[in-house]
């Protein structure tokens, strides 16, 4: 699937992102799960709404939680 700027998305049709986005969070997220000492994990506020988006449908198809915070949680 590509956009309109020629940049693959992996997100879904809700949320599409740039490849290297999505492989970047991907990577956090691999790194979270494999140390067990770890409990929560924090992304940067600047993400987009489309990159959080990503995130909670990432981490809701893995069985975890997630939670938004800030004022512009969701």
């Amino acid at each position: 699937m590509s956009n309109k700027k020629g940049k693959r998305n992996l997100g879904n049709k809700h949320f599409p992102i740039a490849e290297s986005v999505s492989i970047a969070l991907k990577i956090q997220l691999d790194k979270f799960l494999s140390d067990e000492n770890d409990t929560e994990l924090k992304f940067p506020t600047f993400l987009s709404a489309q990159e959080r988006g990503f995130i909670h449908e990432t981490v809701a198809k893995l069985g975890l939680k997630s939670k938004s915070r800030g004022k512009d949680s969701h």
